[in-house]
């Protein structure tokens, strides 16, 4: 085992080019594609999608681009994960390891996603797509919410905001086998939230008849691991050897 650099640098092109924003029908969302036996899949958040799943959803590559797409599945419960193939590679298919093995309570994460109102500046070998937008948190704990069917959910002392829905989080690993295995290890997919009443007072410090509803700092995601189970069971990702 190898210690992995204190400071973990940047998040790297073999993350920033595989997120994305999405839309699907009226809603849209991130999302980004992870490869799985050497095929590669959509991911986004469950409910993204409302209803069925249509013959085609847009996602912004260079521009907006409307793609077929066919169901992988759909986390069971309350595990907000959406995985879906397509008859394309959507982005390059760079080394990226996926799991949260050596991910732990208290430790640095990097989640990302684009916000509707902000426009970033294009990514590397792009035109016009923006590049995602990079927040960080530490990890606040696991298995604790009563929301999930089965109890499995990431919690992350973070930020979110509107329209980060269905995008990764995340890390590098305190200690690896080796060198290369230090690199950035998506452990998640962001679902939402939580949120938290606020006591509204008039000037005079009276407090008003309304509360209103702001962002309580904690973001739920769903372990990665629900993602494969998913691309296992139904193995119709694009299949990288043609």
């Amino acid at each position: 085992m190898v210690s992995c650099p204190i400071d973990r640098g940047p998040v790297t092109t073999n993350i920033l080019l595989r997120v994305f924003p999405v839309r699907i029908g009226r809603k849209g969302g991130t999302a980004f594609t992870v490869e799985i036996e050497n095929r590669q899949y959509i991911v986004t958040a469950k409910h993204v999608l409302e209803g069925e799943l249509p013959e085609t959803i847009e996602v912004e590559l260079d521009a907006w681009t409307r793609i077929p797409v066919k169901l992988v599945g759909r986390g069971p419960g309350q595990q907000d994960v959406l995985v879906l193939a397509t008859d394309r590679r959507l982005t390059a298919a760079f080394p990226v390891d996926v799991g949260m093995a050596g991910l732990m309570i208290g430790q640095s994460v990097r989640f990302l996603g684009y916000f509707p109102r902000v426009k970033t500046s294009p990514l590397p070998g792009y035109k016009k797509r923006g590049a995602p937008l990079v927040m960080g948190g530490i990890v606040s704990g696991f298995n604790f919410d009563e929301m999930s069917a089965d109890g499995t959910s990431l919690w992350i002392d973070g930020h979110n905001n509107e329209g980060f829905s269905g995008g990764p989080v995340v890390f590098q690993p305190a200690q690896a086998a080796s060198r290369e295995e230090c690199r950035w290890k998506i452990a998640g997919v962001i679902s939402g939230y939580v949120t938290a009443p606020v006591e509204i007072r008039t000037m005079a410090g009276q407090q008003a008849a309304a509360v209103a509803i702001s962002n309580a700092g904690l973001l739920r995601a769903i372990p990665i691991k629900t993602v494969h189970e998913l691309a296992t069971r139904n193995p119709i990702g694009f299949n990288l050897d043609r």
